[in-house]
């Protein structure tokens, strides 16, 4: 089996551990196959695989686990870091390849999973996520870490969710994250049409349990709320029903359901929100604690929009 702790990656201990978990207790001969969204370099599918061994002989020589990632990225780009990051960490530097303006890590991928891909147990898609197609009929575990915005969830709740079924589970790895707003407010959708339940969360991860069909048209109807609806009241929501539950490092991760609203207020000028938000997040009792006056400064400015001058001019026209 593969050591996911020699693949550098970026989920933690305790994600680890739960996916783990999860792939050990699935029984996907009866139950349907695993799907994972965004396997970077294969830390989070190691730890699913592994738990599906333990499980079982993996013998079947038959795809038990489907891995999508488009496996590349912009060369001068932000994640472009993280790969040469990681990569380096792994010296595996020269399994990374460069294509003229785009990188792609496929060959990492391959080099740390190749027991699962060469006896079958592993299938690796390519794609981005616009092209990704469901290639089994029933899913039993599905780990979200690709989309980071409802636009790219959406595709996935079209094709994938309605082959989910009740008792399966989904695992959505950057719910806890502070530019999710939109991936906040479907999951919450979701949560309030009691089709899925929540099971426990660990770092950014929060882990559901599907309770009921998924079917098109309830997607539909989640899809007409995402376009009415104003994200950051659903996000309040949310975040309502998640200080009543039992939260990972609640000061770590609930905070940043606080300022995924901040994009959203910052859109439409309410900039005294924004400056809400900040305090939230920072978890400010108003009463009793004070700001330090550079804070003070800097929430000023956040008020205003960073432009006082426009303000001033609004006074005085």
């Amino acid at each position: 089996m593969v050591d996911a702790q020699l693949i550098p990656g970026m989920i933690e201990p305790i994600e680890q551990k739960i996916l783990y978990e999860l792939g050990r207790a699935i029984d996907v001969d009866k139950h349907g196959c695993v799907v994972e969204f965004g396997t970077f370099f294969g830390r989070s599918t190691a730890c699913i695989m592994r738990g599906l061994g333990d499980r079982s002989s993996l013998t079947s020589c038959r795809p038990l686990m489907y891995a999508f990632d488009s496996f590349n990225c912009r060369a001068d780009g932000e994640f472009a870091k993280h790969v040469r990051a990681c990569s380096g960490q792994g010296k595996v530097e020269e399994l990374v390849e460069t294509v003229g303006d785009r990188i792609n890590f496929r060959k990492v991928f391959e080099h740390y999973l190749e027991p699962h891909t060469t006896d079958g147990s592993l299938q690796i898609i390519e794609a981005e996520i616009k092209d990704s197609q469901c290639p089994c009929d029933e899913i039993s575990l599905m780990h979200i870490d690709a989309p980071k915005f409802y636009n790219e969830l959406k595709i996935i709740m079209d094709r994938f969710f309605p082959k989910l079924k009740n008792g399966s589970v989904i695992v959505f790895q950057d719910y806890f994250f502070h530019w999710s707003g939109t991936i906040i407010a479907a999951i919450q959708f979701l949560l309030e049409a009691g089709v899925i339940r929540i099971s426990t969360t660990a770092a950014s991860s929060l882990v559901t349990e599907v309770v009921d069909t998924i079917s098109l048209d309830l997607i539909e109807g989640i899809d007409k709320k995402m376009q009415t609806s104003f994200v950051p009241t659903v996000i309040d929501r949310a975040i309502n029903s998640m200080v009543s539950k039992v939260v990972d490092r609640p000061t770590v991760f609930l905070p940043r359901m606080c300022l995924s609203k901040i994009p959203y207020y910052w859109e439409t000028g309410r900039y005294g929100d924004v400056r809400q938000c900040v305090i939230d997040a920072l978890g400010v009792n108003k009463q009793n604690t004070k700001f330090d006056p550079v804070t003070m400064d800097l929430l000023d400015m956040f008020a205003y929009g960073f432009d006082a001058k426009g303000q001033y001019d609004l006074e005085h026209e």
